[in-house]
Formats: C-alpha cells, structure tokens, sequence
C-alpha cells in the first residue's frame, strides 16, 4: 500500500512529462507548437544579439589596439 503523502505525486504530471510536451501530438492543444517555435526564436535572436555585441567588442578593441 502506497504512502498517503505520494499518492498526489503520482496523479499529477510532472513538468517533464512527455504526454504534455508542447512538441508531442498527445497535448491537444494546437498553439503550443507554435508558442514553442515563437520561445525558440526569441531565443535564438537574443543569442544571436549577443554575439553581434560580442563581435562588437571584439572588433572595438582590436581597432583601438
């Protein structure tokens, strides 16, 4: 017989689960793929601006040298 303070644990989903991943198909909902591929592209472009500023740096002290 299970512990009474771990029953909820095995009835919620956990955050990792991947029955409710945005990617798969068994989420049933439709704009989470699309919310996923907005939060990756967000990300994607800050990553990218911080390697244009990085760059900037670079080329900043290399021309002042």
């Amino acid at each position: 017989m299970p512990h009474p303070a771990r029953q909820p644990l095995a009835t919620s989903p956990h955050p990792r689960s991947p029955a409710i991943h945005p990617c798969s198909p068994a989420a049933g909902n439709a704009s989470a793929p699309a919310t996923w591929i907005q939060a990756s592209s967000n990300l994607l472009g800050w990553h990218l601006q911080i390697r244009v500023d990085c760059l900037l740096f670079l080329f900043s002290i290399y021309s002042a040298a």
